[in-house]
């Protein structure tokens, strides 16, 4: 049964979630996030929606496709026009009175500004979700749920401040994410499960599966012919660098952080298992928890090569039903870059996961052996 979590722990909860709460409120109503460029030049200011003076659907020009239409009158919340009442028009999303909304300036060559709907303003609900998400792993595992987030923030931390800056200097993709692909992964599993025998087989079986898995994701771009310039984002980001960026290089390293969380999993899971194996009967040989774990890990990477797979469906799913509104051949569809490439991140992350199983379940059958000399189940895999 799952421990039960004990009052001062629920206090805890309850109070960490509420200084998030209203930590985050406090800085998003007195530190706009235009503040940051407090200059004339500023191109994204915050509003607020006043009044709604028209709202219905027209024509899309130059179709017979309908879209949703809105008039607002909105106040500016921000910089130097902090105050001032505009009159837009939004046609992407529907909002009412109060709503918070970010525009983006625009000047012309005559010096006049032009406002636009950016995005609405996300912000405190996407927290509300977050608040959610953290009391649900503090309640389930306090003080393992506390490393648990401490780890999720240094991994984002390093992928946003160190990473990306070296992908923007023109590192070498591949090489570059491994290597910080597997800090990510020590930090990540040592942080959340502790300086233990069983972390450690569980990063080495993990460190072993990224290198075979980046091995195998370079020999399938090149051999696919993968460019990387099936999304916008990589068209976008190749203009904006000048194409000093390798694009190929980074649907690579987008395969291999695409497959670390569930590596994680996947490892620590076996290693645990091989833990718990010893531990039920320490005079077990290798061989016969190497077989007996590998039974438990079949079992489980069945399941998570179809959960992989689904959320990458689910991730593409406007893509798939593009796929079948199309009036191609299917051996066409899949011959398009766009659909090649998922079908091969998927496989590729497969593979990998399914790989991750019996190297794991070796380094942990051999490093959480118990002495012969202290057989104890307390002891095995400490």
């Amino acid at each position: 049964m799952p421990k039960q979590i004990k009052k001062p722990e629920i206090k805890y909860i309850f109070i960490f979630v509420l200084f998030i709460l209203v930590g985050f409120v406090h800085f998003s109503e007195y530190v706009p996030l235009a503040e940051a460029n407090n200059t004339e030049d500023t191109r994204n200011i915050r509003a607020e929606v006043v009044d709604i003076l028209e709202e219905g659907h027209r024509f899309i020009p130059g179709t017979n496709i309908e879209a949703f239409h809105q008039t607002l009158e909105v106040e500016i919340l921000e910089g130097a026009m902090r105050g001032e009442i505009l009159v837009i028009d939004s046609d992407f999303h529907k909002f009412d009175r109060g709503d918070r909304l970010f525009l983006d300036v625009y000047e012309d060559f005559e010096g006049e500004y032009h406002y636009v709907v950016s995005e609405p303003d996300r912000l405190f609900p996407l927290l509300l979700i977050f608040a959610l998400f953290v009391a649900a792993i503090l309640s389930f595992g306090f003080w393992k749920g506390v490393r648990s987030i401490l780890s999720l923030g240094i991994s984002f931390a390093i992928i946003i401040f160190i990473l990306l800056p070296r992908l923007l200097d023109g590192a070498s993709p591949v090489p570059t994410i491994i290597v910080f692909a597997s800090l990510i992964l020590a930090l990540a599993m040592y942080i959340t499960h502790g300086f233990n025998r069983v972390t450690h087989s569980a990063f080495f079986g993990t460190a072993v599966t990224l290198l075979f898995v980046g091995l195998l994701s370079y020999l399938s771009v090149s051999m696919i012919k993968l460019s990387g310039f099936s999304s916008h984002e990589a068209l976008y980001l190749n203009l904006q660098t000048g194409g000093l960026l390798d694009i190929s290089g980074l649907l690579l390293g987008a395969i291999i952080i695409g497959i670390l969380g569930i590596l994680d999993d996947v490892s620590i899971t076996q290693s645990a298992t091989v833990r718990e194996l010893y531990r039920a009967d320490p005079g077990f040989g290798k061989k016969e928890v190497f077989r007996r774990a590998l039974s438990v890990g079949k079992e489980h990477i069945v399941s998570l090569v179809n959960t992989l797979a689904l959320a990458y469906a689910g991730a593409s799913l406007p893509l798939l039903l593009l796929f079948s509104q199309s009036q191609e051949g299917f051996l066409t569809l899949i011959n398009m870059e766009i659909f090649a490439t998922e079908i091969t991140r998927t496989l590729v992350g497969s593979i990998g996961l399914i790989m991750a199983v019996p190297v794991t379940t070796l380094f942990a059958a051999i490093m959480l052996k118990p002495k012969n000399d202290t057989p104890t189940k307390e002891h095995v895999g400490e």
